[in-house]
């Protein structure tokens, strides 16, 4: 049985549908590990050599890590773990330490450092790219492994001098103006195929190897006329439909269109616009590390909306560029990533229509077509899978009231409530730890699907009033330790070969991975045994793990993600894990195994565990219901879900028989459904809601779910069990 879709996708699949090249399984609720919500605020540095904050050449560095729990309740027995297959680290000779009890909200520094040792490698000038990335895993009594991966990238062998009084950026848009910020419309004269030539996505070039969008000939940004193609980042204001949205103040920055009414609001098709500050940010070095935050509403077309897997189709990032003393541009733009609320979606790369993507990144459509891989079709760019972006954050609509649960996709929260205007906002951070003491520009980056000549997302749809296609409202911008004039950066030159080096380290590993029993029934479980896995040697530490059920092949570039595999268990010195047999068929099972004190020396290897194909599988709903209201169901967290609405009086007067007692079946992924648009409960009705994890049945994983809780109390029912009297279907896909 496929996938139900959600209310307003299933109004709109008739149209939607054809945009599709290929939609996989989405929404599988696997038996993952134990995430909370906590997140490496910053680091601290501490060298032998110059302790300037900085990893030169040779130095051995602690790492004082500073966590934030945003869990919802006190943390126990914290660990920490570091990790860098990097160049620029040659060892980690303290890779795991205790942390202790972090309590709800509290933001602290470990006492006890991480440490490693930087390579000898020198730098050849002050724009070069020697990066370390520091990857850091946490873990707990009640948790695996932290909500998002966390790791802080910093640059190698510098020295910053100089710079005057202290400050800081920031910006609100309350002078009706751009203020800080100046237009940059990226999209402007492209308005053909040969204009829009490497503005693509590399899976949508009509004439490139394997596009999905071959001899498309929309397949280009912008519309025929400046009105048409209009630069749509403007200052919200009272003038506005609305009357105004501001967290602070009257007014904020929008990305999107105002048709008319409020409630008419919606994003202009085949767009590439972004929003710059005008002068480059001075950032501190010496002291507290430079942080970024703003306040926003996100609403742009992703899946929520939309028959596809799980992603956002629209998507809106944020990027920086370097800039020297005189103020120009040094390099490319580079997209920064968020430690709070993150990018909340995935991008896709199934549409057989248009997606677009800036140039100043470095990265075109063309550079990933190779005549001896013909199969290759993707890889690293701003805007293109498998990069992230925001699609919703937050609550957008014109008519949506602050509600404390209302932060969308949001990673973290909480919720905040603005000054002026309807909706709820989100802060999002960013460390700006990798750039001490540089100067930097900084710019908000939007960008939409192409849909033949239509105009805008209401043109093709018509969603109104719906927020799907509201767009990005950003307001209160700031940027924490700044400079009033720009410090001074230059290479470290200083020869420090002389300090103590690395003593024997790992040079080769050999991965082991035991299924037992390879062959599983019915509602048993496995064993997945990795301890067999040697290192020629790993002096001062110990292998660590991590395990992954891949439940879909993955491309042959790049790591394994969400799309692809569930992470079963992060990093730790655990090498066997006991997992409950999840569906039917034959499953791959990874481990990748690595040297603690040196993680570059690590491999991985697979098994394969066969389930029973009669098996049934029970997937527990993970979150509490409530009501919002008479008809909203909300769940709290944005995750694919199908339920059953029911007559609550005839189930009782069938003693609790569900044979005849269905109404309606529904399904979302967001974080509630909405049930106005079928009916309201008359007065004294009673109804009953059953959820479940949404279910995907391609011919390839084939699904027994089951209503049932498996409680001996359940009454059977006419049909004999509760699924049939729910009126689930065989699926003749399936054995």
């Amino acid at each position: 049985m496929g996938a139900r879709l959600g209310l307003f996708t299933a109004v709109l699949v008739g149209f939607w549908a054809w945009l599709a090249g290929s939609e996989a399984a989405a929404g599988l609720d696997f038996d993952e590990a134990v995430r909370a919500k906590l997140a490496v605020a910053s680091i601290r540095l501490v060298d032998n050599g110059d302790d300037d904050g900085f990893a030169d050449a040779n130095e051995t560095v602690a790492v004082y890590v500073t966590l934030r729990n945003n869990s919802g309740s006190d943390r126990q027995g914290i660990v920490v773990r570091m990790g860098s297959t990097d160049p620029t680290v040659a060892c980690i000779p303290v890779p795991v330490v205790s942390f202790g009890v972090l309590l709800d909200g509290e933001v602290r520094e470990g006492t006890v450092p991480l440490v490693f040792r930087a390579a000898n490698v020198e730098r050849l000038d002050v724009n070069q790219d020697l990066p370390v990335t520091l990857e850091f895993t946490v873990s707990g009594e009640d948790f695996d492994t932290t909500t998002n991966p966390q790791s802080v990238t910093l640059e190698t062998d510098l020295n910053v001098s100089g710079g005057l009084l202290p400050t800081s950026f920031s910006e609100g848009f309350e002078s009706g103006t751009f203020g800080s910020f100046t237009t940059q419309s990226l999209d402007l004269g492209h308005e053909s195929l040969a204009g829009s030539d490497g503005f693509r996505c590399q899976y949508s070039d009509p004439q490139g190897a394997n596009p999905n969008t071959r001899d498309n000939l929309k397949c280009f940004l912008g519309a025929p006329t400046p009105a048409q193609n209009a630069y749509d980042w403007h200052v919200h204001g009272m003038a506005s439909p609305d009357g105004g949205r501001a967290y602070l103040g009257n007014n904020s920055l929008h990305w999107g269109v105002h048709a008319g009414a409020a409630s008419a609001d919606t994003t202009r098709l085949k767009q590439l616009d972004a929003i710059r500050t005008t002068n480059p940010i001075n950032l501190g070095w010496n002291g507290a590390v430079s942080e970024l935050s703003f306040k926003h509403q996100v609403g742009l077309i992703d899946c929520d909306y939309v028959s596809c897997d799980e992603g956002t189709i629209d998507r809106g990032i944020v990027q920086v560029q370097l800039a020297n003393s005189a103020g120009q541009p040094v390099g490319n733009w580079r997209t920064i990533a968020p430690y709070e609320n993150v990018y909340d979606m995935q991008t896709l790369d199934n549409f057989s229509n248009c997606m677009f993507d800036p140039v100043d990144d470095g990265n075109t459509e063309d550079d990933y077509f190779e005549p001896t891989d013909p199969g290759r079709r993707l890889g690293p760019s701003s805007t293109c899978f498998p990069e992230f972006a925001f699609s919703r954050q937050g609550a957008i609509a014109f008519d949506a009231p602050f509600h404390p649960d209302a932060i969308g996709h949001a990673s973290d929260g909480p919720a905040l409530q603005g000054v002026r205007g309807p909706g709820t906002w989100v802060q999002t951070k960013f460390r700006l730890d990798r750039w001490r003491g540089r100067r930097l520009r900084l710019r908000f980056l939007a960008t939409s699907l192409e849909v033949g000549d239509a105009l805008t997302a209401e043109e093709v749809s018509g969603w109104n009033p719906i927020e799907a296609d509201d767009g990005w409202y950003i307001d209160d911008v700031k940027v924490t330790n700044t400079l009033t004039s720009a410090a001074t950066v230059s290479v470290d030159t200083v020869d420090r070969s002389g300090l103590p080096a690395c003593g024997p380290v790992c040079t080769s590993l050999t991965p082991s991975l035991v299924a037992t029993p390879a062959a599983e029934q019915c509602g048993g479980a496995f064993t997945l045994d990795a301890s067999g896995s040697a290192a020629d040697q790993c002096p001062g530490g110990a292998l660590q793990f991590r395990f992954w059920w891949i439940w879909r092949t993955p491309p042959a570039y790049g790591d394994l993600n969400a799309l692809y595999a569930a992470l079963l268990q992060d990093w730790t010195e655990n090498g066997t894990l006991f997992h409950p047999a999840q569906t039917i068929g034959a499953h791959r099972y990874r481990v990748d195994v690595r040297c603690s004190t040196l993680p570059a020396c690590g491999a991985s290897t697979e098994s394969v565990v066969t389930v029973d194909p009669s098996c049934p599988v029970v997937v527990y709903f993970p979150y509490t219901l409530r009501f919002d209201s008479k008809s909203v169901l909300s769940w709290g967290a944005p995750t694919p879900i199908q339920g059953i609405r029911g007559n609550l009086d005839a189930l009782r007067a069938n003693g609790g028989n569900f044979h005849g007692t269905t109404q309606q079946y529904f399904g979302s992924r967001s974080s509630h459904y909405d049930d106005q648009y079928r009916s309201v409960p008359a007065p004294g009705e009673g109804r009953y809601y059953l959820v479940e994890t949404s279910r995907s049945d391609p011919p390839h994983l084939c699904f027994r779910y089951s209503w049932s809780t498996g409680s001996p109390a359940e009454v059977p029912g006419a049909g004999g069990t509760r699924d049939e009297d729910l009126g689930e279907a065989p699926d003749p896909e399936c054995p």
